[in-house]
């Protein structure tokens, strides 16, 4: 999350804090001391924000460090020392959730050699029996898929940019844009939540996830296919490996919104994942194919790691008499936690100093009914309440004017 640069004195007793600079750890910063070759103050530009997620809902957040850039190294100290808290506290970790950032991508490496041989599993240092899985958050991953689908275009069919080909047919962003004109110009809208944010997108509109989920989903592929069938067997033609991606996607946005846990190794959904992750491999391994043509490198890595890991996840933990959630399976809560800390306390419009930050936290926590609509998650994170909280009734007016009513 990014906040405001700014340095603060604060004291606690007799003792007296610079609060604003960056600060990744004692571990972190003797290495940026060990390498610089001296001490270095920095003014914060950033938080990084690490949160307990239980399999039942319950969130937490466990500790927060204020950054200008955090690199793979900073951030595998800091959370091999949160799982270590956390594990002196009773709560294993099963598993570890980012988003697709360079840094996240290359801290995967850096715990695991080989993650496609191993599916992203890695051994927990405090504990040589017990393993943890890396995890991609399932809404970036589908997001990077649309972003990829969006700068794919007829246009570059003969240049070095991007012009996906599947199944020897292309796979084109124009197919998104006609089959949203279609939708309102036939009289019944068959996708009732496609709008011109979806289509035409802008950089504000590329981070929301909702806008993701919406152009890959069900209603998607249910209006692409209607509009196949309106054109000329040629043209429709060319919809195929659109369509084909689609009924992909769809599952993948059902099976990671669907709220029934997952109990039994022999779980239909768990299937469908499998024969979904084939189907992109098949996709990756075709030798006709250059880069070009196909989504980029760090969109297939963090495919393999969002799906990959959640079935070796699933695995582990049903044998161990456990079940997992998959709408539990992504990072919609921290969003919430940073709409809140922008919200509640800062403004809509502010971002926060490190000094507020952590004051902040200790608000959201105690205002858990009090939660942020304007996320990019598209609503409010309420499904990750650990206690569902009861509108009040209304007491009963007893009041002179009320009494002469009666």
């Amino acid at each position: 999350m990014t906040i405001q640069e700014d340095l603060q004195i604060q004291r606690k007793d007799d003792a007296w804090k610079v609060i604003g600079a960056e600060d990744m750890g004692n571990t972190n910063n003797a290495i940026n001391t060990i390498v610089s070759g001296k001490k270095q103050i920095k003014l914060a530009t950033t938080i990084v924000q690490i949160m307990f997620h239980g399999n039942t809902g319950f969130r937490w957040p466990v500790v927060f460090h204020s950054s200008t850039t955090a690199n793979s190294h900073q951030l595998y100290n800091i959370i091999w020392e949160s799982i270590s808290a956390l594990d002196e506290k009773g709560f294993k970790i099963d598993y570890i959730m980012f988003d697709g950032a360079a840094a996240n991508r290359s801290l995967t490496h850096l715990m695991c050699d080989n993650p496609k041989m191993s599916e992203y599993t890695i051994i927990d240092v405090f504990d040589n029996n017990h393993t943890i899985n890396i995890i991609q958050d399932i809404k970036h991953v589908l997001k990077k898929i649309r972003n990829n689908l969006e700068a794919s275009r007829s246009s570059n069919a003969n240049s070095n940019k991007r012009h996906l080909i599947l199944n020897s047919y292309p796979v084109l962003w124009e197919h998104f844009e006609n089959a949203f004109i279609f939708n309102y110009q036939s009289g019944l809208r068959i996708h009732k939540r496609l709008t011109k944010e979806h289509i035409f997108l802008t950089g504000p509109t590329k981070m929301r996830n909702k806008l993701a989920t919406d152009t890959l989903n069900k209603d998607m592929l249910y209006l692409m296919q209607a509009y196949k069938s309106s054109l000329e067997e040629k043209q429709g033609e060319a919809l195929n490996s659109t369509i084909d991606l689609l009924s992909q996607t769809s599952e993948m946005v059902d099976i990671f919104m669907d709220s029934r846990p997952i109990i039994s190794q022999c779980d239909q959904r768990l299937n469908k994942l499998q024969t979904i992750l084939t189907f992109f491999h098949a996709w990756e391994n075709d030798p006709h194919l250059n880069k070009c043509n196909l989504i980029t490198r760090e969109t297939r890595e963090d495919i393999d790691s969002a799906l990959m890991g959640f079935l070796s996840l699933c695995k582990r933990c049903v044998s161990e008499g456990h079940s997992l959630t998959p709408a539990y399976m992504n990072s919609d809560l921290v969003e919430n936690h940073f709409c809140q800390q922008r919200g509640i306390c800062n403004g809509l419009n502010t971002n926060p100093t490190v000094q507020q930050y952590g004051p902040s936290n200790n608000a959201i926590i105690l205002g858990q009914t009090t939660l942020s609509g304007k996320c990019n998650t598209g609503g409010k994170a309420t499904f990750y309440e650990a206690v569902k909280h009861k509108k009040s009734k209304k007491s009963r007016s007893t009041s002179k004017s009320a009494l002469r009513r009666l």
